[in-house]
């Protein structure tokens, strides 16, 4: 009896062991938000505690990376440095897994760099409209945690009208829109000297209503971009 007891012990402790050796890793590519194009950037990879388990760089030519070393159902934070580029943190999510596991997950980072715009890609206002519509923090969170991780970087929000109609009305429609933003992200945490503001009376040039009638449901809002004004 003492013998079966002692070989299930060691049987669970392997086992133990085996499931505290189980590594996981993590690949994907890396790419420029602007161009889409590959980039290679350093990757730190910190624990919740803070401590940096793990380093690797990213291949200029496809934005190939891959970092190993991994436990299952942990929490991870991938940072991205490099002065080209905005500071950037992306929480991962280890699953719980027994044997070695490869996780893909590809990345975008915003080129840094004076004059720079970045497009907001869902508009957070209703058609002829300038209070944030519901759930549009949402939207903005990425752009918020931008702000809060690069403070040196200031901004200027750029808003356009959704139509060439009343320049009147355009002209204040677009400067509530470019308020109401601001005072978002003054209130979620960025001083307020760091963004100024541009209302439009006209369209966005480089992005213009359609020439042709849209589809059902389907509408034209004016563009919004954040634009780099100081690093």
């Amino acid at each position: 009896m003492k013998f079966v007891y002692s070989t299930l012990t060691i049987l669970l402790a392997s086992g133990m062991l085996f499931a505290q050796s189980t590594i996981v890793s993590i690949t994907g590519s890396i790419k420029n938000e602007l161009t889409k194009e590959p980039i290679g950037i350093d990757i730190r990879l910190f624990n919740t505690e803070g401590k940096q388990i793990g380093i690797s760089r990213s291949n200029s030519k496809d934005g190939y990376y891959f970092i190993t070393g991994l436990k299952p159902d942990s929490v991870y934070y991938l940072k991205f440095m490099d002065f080209s580029y905005f500071s950037d943190s992306h929480e991962f999510q280890v699953p719980n897994t027994k044997k070695y596991a490869e996780y893909s997950k590809d990345f975008v980072v915003k080129p840094k760099q004076i004059g720079l715009k970045f497009p907001l890609r869902v508009i957070p206002f209703d058609l002829g409209k300038s209070k944030l519509r519901p759930g549009a923090d949402i939207f903005l969170k990425d752009l918020l945690n931008s702000m809060k991780l690069n403070r040196r970087v200031d901004f200027k929000i750029a808003a356009f009208p959704d139509n060439d109609g009343d320049r009147q009305f355009n002209q204040q429609i677009t400067t509530e829109r470019c308020e109401a933003l601001k005072k978002y992200f003054i209130q979620n945490g960025i001083e307020e000297t760091r963004i100024t503001v541009q209302s439009n009376p006209t369209t966005d040039p480089d992005n213009p209503p359609p020439a042709k009638k849209q589809a059902k449901g389907k509408r034209y809002l004016g563009s919004i971009y954040l634009e780099i004004t100081k690093i």
